[in-house]
Order: structure tokens, then C-alpha cells, then sequence
């Protein structure tokens, strides 16, 4: 994984229940964002009063994390080690501009994956660790990270079955159909999450 200290970008605004620890979010302009499937819903925005306190907004100093595009098993407390010694390296780093917490965009994160990848690969456990947000990572964009700088949506049935991952295959059948689309999404970790995730003993 690599990391890069930089400001939180996306439209929207995270609040946490003083009480609960439960989090909430809203875009800007006041929609609701459904944490669990990283979709903007059409519905009225929740009440945010003095019980709840601002989290994450635009501009807060996070961590961009990126896995390797090719990556397809992940262990999720390697990752949770990684992102605990990146997030105290840069607090050392720079401690006026401290991370509050560690954001990333994947295709792993769309929801509609776990109906194709397998078990073993630990996108379950990814995405339950993760609240999600929609990404501005198109389809386009995410077969090109996945199968070649010069690949379409229109080469996939033309590609060798033979000399692609398990992944790679369920993800071309997957898009066989006309209807279906890969969506990226974009998962944030805030602090008090991560702190409470598993990593190796």
C-alpha cells in the first residue's frame, strides 16, 4: 500500500453521535449518503444537532491510500497494520496537519462485488471495515486500471479466459450483461474505527 497526506475532497460531511459513536453523512447541498452502499439517496437529510459532532468534512487532512490494481487477495489486518503505521508516521511528521483517518477509492468497494469474487479474498471483511462513499473513479477508469491502459468495456469478450485471474474472469462475466456495471466506491476509515480493527497479534 502507499499513502499520501493530503485534504479530504469529496462534497460531504460525516458527523459522529457524541453518544453513540454512530456515524452520518450529508453532501453539501444536504442529501443523505447511505454509508453502507456509498449511494447518495433521495430522501430528506437527517437531523445533525448539538448530540452530534463533525467528523470529516472538506479539507480535513486524511490519508489516501492506494492497493495495487492487481491485488485481488487482501488480508484485512495487513491492511489495518499498514494503515496504523502510516497514520503515526505522518502525525510525527507533520502533527499540526494529523490524519484523521485514512480514505481510498477500489472497485473492491462496489458492493455488487461480493457477488462474484471470492470468499478467501477478504473484500467482505474490506468493505464491513469501511464506510463507503460514491467515487468519481468511472467504469471506464476501472477496466483500464484492471486490464490494460488501451481495454473497453467492448474488448472484454475478446480477451484470453486462459491468461486471466479468477477475479479478472468473474468480472468480465459479470459484465456480460448489459445492465450490470462496475462501480467504484470510496471507503474512509476514521480514527476510532481504526483503532478498534483487527491486525496480526
Amino acid at each position: 500500500m502507499q499513502f499520501e497526506l493530503r485534504p479530504f475532497a469529496p462534497p460531504i460531511r460525516v458527523y459522529r453521535h457524541r453518544s453513540t459513536h454512530h456515524l452520518s453523512a450529508v453532501t453539501v447541498d444536504g442529501r443523505p449518503v447511505d454509508l453502507a452502499r456509498g449511494t447518495v439517496l433521495d430522501e430528506p437529510p437527517p437531523l445533525h444537532g448539538e448530540e452530534w459532532a463533525l467528523a470529516l468534512a472538506p479539507g480535513t487532512p486524511v490519508l489516501q491510500m492506494w492497493i495495487p490494481g492487481s491485488a485481488t487477495l487482501i488480508d484485512l489486518r495487513e491492511v489495518t497494520r499498514t494503515m496504523r503505521a502510516a497514520e503515526a508516521l505522518f502525525e510525527r511528521l507533520a502533527a499540526e496537519t494529523a490524519p484523521v483517518g485514512v480514505i481510498g477509492e477500489s472497485w473492491r468497494l462496489d458492493p455488487q462485488v461480493l457477488r462474484f469474487m471470492p470468499s478467501t479474498a477478504g473484500v467482505q471483511d474490506l468493505q464491513l471495515a469501511c464506510q463507503l462513499l460514491p467515487s468519481t473513479l468511472g467504469e471506464a477508469q476501472t477496466l483500464r486500471r484492471l486490464f490494460g491502459p488501451d481495454v473497453t468495456r467492448g474488448d472484454l469478450a475478446g480477451l484470453d479466459a486462459t491468461r486471466l485471474s479468477p477475479a479478472h474472469r468473474a468480472i468480465v462475466e459479470f459484465l456480460k450483461d448489459g445492465r450490470n456495471e462496475l462501480r467504484a466506491r470510496l471507503g474512509f476509515v476514521l480514527r476510532e474505527e481504526l483503532s478498534r480493527m483487527p491486525v496480526w497479534g
